[in-house]
C-alpha cells in the first residue's frame, strides 16, 4: 500500500491566510465603528486597509506564479477594488 503523505501548509500559505483574516477584521471594525470615528482614525483605517491589500496582492501573485493557482487572483483583486471604492465613498461623499 502506498503511504499517504500529509501536505502541510508552508509559511507563504499561512501568511496569505493570516493577511486575509486581518483584512476582514480591519474592514469589519472600520465598518462597525465608522459613524463614531473622527477623521484621523478613519484615515488610519483606510491607510492600513490599503497597505494590507497591497501586501495581499503581492502574496497572491507570488502564490499564483509558484503553484499555478491563477483562479485565486480574481477574488482578492475584486475585494481590493471594492475596498478602494468604499474608501473613496467614505472620504468623498460622506466627509
Amino acid at each position: 500500500m502506498e503511504s499517504i503523505k500529509s501536505r502541510k501548509a508552508d509559511r507563504l500559505q499561512k501568511l496569505f491566510l493570516t493577511t486575509i483574516i486581518v483584512s476582514y477584521v480591519v474592514g469589519c471594525c472600520w465598518g462597525a465603528f465608522a459613524p463614531s470615528l473622527d477623521f484621523e482614525t478613519e484615515l488610519l483605517f483606510a491607510i492600513s486597509l490599503i497597505s494590507i491589500f497591497l501586501i495581499l496582492t503581492k502574496l497572491v501573485y507570488i502564490r499564483a506564479r509558484r503553484d499555478g493557482d491563477n483562479y485565486i487572483r480574481l477574488p482578492i483583486l475584486v475585494s481590493a477594488i471594492m475596498t478602494i471604492i468604499l474608501i473613496q465613498y467614505r472620504f468623498i461623499f460622506i466627509a
